[in-house]
């Protein structure tokens, strides 16, 4: 495992500087548009978890490495998720961030795995809850803090999403969308557009149902409530990406990342960057979250 730390280490390092590199070339260079300049910002911010990962080599600390395998995890959902998004897309249109994210989803793969070798080689960084003093223990367990917060997100997740669907759906209705788009006689009928609407619907219950289980194992006390908890975030964010590549393809005029798409895809991978270090080194879930 050793030897996966160091190439991860080295790979993150020699990425960081090319990628440096080319972008002051780019920046100085002699084309001065603004996708060439956000194209440079996004690839910087992009090099994240691999500044976050030689940090927790160099400095061998929890709060380090719990920052290095939440941007390198996250990142790499993302970058696998858009990989796909642009293979289902046509890889002709955007074939420079393809190979971007191909060339860094190789880094972000060593540093994933490094860091699992290192959780297991060196107990310091996810240190068990002690046991020595009950007293102590018993004072961190409960629902309390900012597991109130929690909560809440909780309870009010599945509560938005039925009333967003509800209303969604029943003004699809109400306005004609409905027939618009299923009806043979439309001029804007498509017989892929009845099991698309409907599957959009489907998945939404389920998504809810899950988002019910989590509560439960909350309440619950579950140990498993965490990891679903940050789950539920990466999966929802990559839901919204597969629907935006189905609506792109019913409407290819249509831009497959509008404002809508791009917060609602924003909105719990920001959630998960928040919470998965709580959730991870907080002394109060680990002494609530036991059975």
């Amino acid at each position: 495992m050793n030897f996966i730390k160091k190439a991860a280490f080295v790979l993150s390092v020699i990425t960081i500087l090319l990628v440096a590199v080319m972008g002051v070339i780019a920046l100085f260079s002699e084309v001065q548009e603004d996708n060439v300049r956000h194209g440079v910002v996004g690839t910087y911010i992009c090099l994240l978890p691999l500044v976050a990962y030689c940090i927790s080599v160099v400095r061998v600390r929890r709060g380090s490495y719990l920052a290095a395998a939440v941007l390198n995890g996250l990142f790499f959902v993302l970058a696998v998720a858009m990989v796909v998004i642009i293979l289902m897309d046509g890889p002709s249109a955007m074939k420079n961030l393809l190979l971007v994210l191909l060339v860094l989803l190789v880094p972000l793969g060593f540093n994933l795995l490094a860091l699992a070798g290192m959780r297991r080689a060196d107990p310091r960084l996810m240190p068990p809850l002690g046991s020595s003093d009950p007293a102590g223990r018993k004072n961190l367990e409960g629902l309390r803090g900012w597991l109130i917060v929690v909560g809440l997100s909780v309870v009010l997740t599945p509560l938005l999403s039925v009333v967003k669907t509800y209303t969604g759906y029943a003004e699809m209705l109400s306005s004609g969308g409905w027939e618009a788009l299923t009806s043979p006689d439309s001029m804007a009928y498509d017989p892929s557009w009845a099991p698309i609407l409907i599957g959009e619907l489907v998945l939404s219950g389920a998504m809810t149902l899950v988002w019910v289980y989590i509560a439960f194992l909350f309440f619950s006390k579950r140990r498993a409530f965490p990891p679903w908890f940050i789950a539920i975030h990466v999966l929802t964010a990559c839901v919204v990406m597969i629907d935006a590549v189905v609506i792109r393809h019913m409407l290819p005029d249509a831009p497959m990342l509008g404002a809508n798409v791009i917060r609602e895809i924003v909105r719990p991978l920001v959630g998960a960057l928040i919470w998965t270090p709580y959730l991870l080194m907080s002394k109060r879930v680990k002494a609530t979250f036991v059975r």
